[in-house]
């Protein structure tokens, strides 16, 4: 069982506690969620950092002359935004003195406040908007 647990662990990223006879695993401590206007604004960083990247690697291809048009193309740059988007949205997150998980429990704790849940969805909304002018640009 505690191999099957770690395992998980590292597969999820998210810590397991549990118990087994004779044995106790380390209980993980609760994860204090921002307040509500700290959440809003490791939004703003988080989707401003992500969408900045964006906007820079893009340029990266553009300045190297490569048709974002074409699908080969396209996909490359996906593939390489994916692989750096985690970094740089908990690197800004960090920037502001939180977490990944931190930022992940205050969303879920304030879902129910309907000031937090408008600004979040207006964040994305106006990062997808970004997105999509940066993919029509080209």
């Amino acid at each position: 069982i505690d191999r099957f647990l770690k395992f998980l662990e590292y597969a999820t990223g998210h810590p397991c506690a549990g118990w087994r006879k004779g044995k106790t695993l380390k209980p993980q401590d609760a994860i204090e969620p921002l307040a509500p206007s700290d959440t809003v604004a490791a939004g703003q960083k988080y989707f401003a950092a992500i969408t900045g990247a964006m906007r820079d690697l893009v340029a990266e291809y553009k300045a190297a002359g490569k048709d974002l048009k074409q699908p080969v193309v396209a996909q490359a740059l996906h593939t390489e935004f994916s692989q750096k988007a985690n970094s740089i949205g908990e690197a800004a997150l960090v920037s502001v003195g939180t977490t990944q998980e931190q930022f992940e429990a205050s969303i879920k704790a304030h879902a129910q406040n309907q000031s937090v849940a408008m600004a979040m969805a207006l964040m994305q909304q106006q990062q997808q908007q970004d997105l999509q002018a940066l993919a029509s640009a080209f």
